[in-house]
């Protein structure tokens, strides 16, 4: 078995081979894998079994905190929709890359994965970017973004629907990013 195994990279092609994750966690640790890159012709497609497949697989790396899914030039021309992403992606992923059928679908997947702090969508063609960016930048105050003609960074800021106040049964609690010492 290997145990110092940080990142991973798996490539499938047009066939999903059964069984494929016992023998990667038979194979590999996956307590120390912080950064999965996967590639498949299946996935860009939308496949709903090697979806599955993968949401099961993310679900057993514990300290995974880095997705790249469908990497390379072809993974621009995605299926993969806002739903499809976001019920593979483990609340402990904090950096996310793909490929996205529709760019208006980033919305969903910002408000959704509200856990994020960056991610990289690649795709075939944006007609309308202006309709994000002020999306982001009235719902994710302090956001960044670079756009060119097939993809888009974002590093997000704080999430602004977000309170920092929580009601406790009858008690209310503020909570507070700084500590002062009095």
């Amino acid at each position: 078995m290997f145990h110092k195994v940080k990142r991973l990279e798996l490539q499938f092609d047009t066939i999903r081979t059964f069984g494929w994750i016992e023998i990667v966690t038979n194979l590999i640790d996956l307590k120390n894998i912080i950064h999965v890159k996967v590639s498949s012709s299946l996935i860009r497609q939308s496949n709903p079994s090697m979806l599955s497949d993968m949401t099961k697989f993310f679900e057993k790396i514990p300290h995974l905190s880095s997705v790249d899914i469908g990497f390379g030039f072809l993974s621009r021309k995605s299926s993969l929709t806002a739903t499809d992403i976001c019920s593979m992606i483990p609340s402990h992923v904090k950096h996310l890359s793909g490929s996205i059928k529709d760019l208006n679908e980033i919305k969903s997947i910002f408000q959704r994965l509200e856990h994020l702090s960056s991610a990289n969508f690649f795709y075939d063609y944006i007609p309308t970017w202006n309709e994000v960016t002020s999306w982001l930048d009235s719902n994710r105050k302090g956001s960044s973004y670079d756009v060119d003609s097939f993809s888009v960074c974002v590093w997000l800021g704080k999430n602004s629907n977000h309170s920092n106040k929580i009601k406790v049964g009858n008690k209310r609690v503020k909570l507070v990013d700084e500590y002062h010492q009095s």
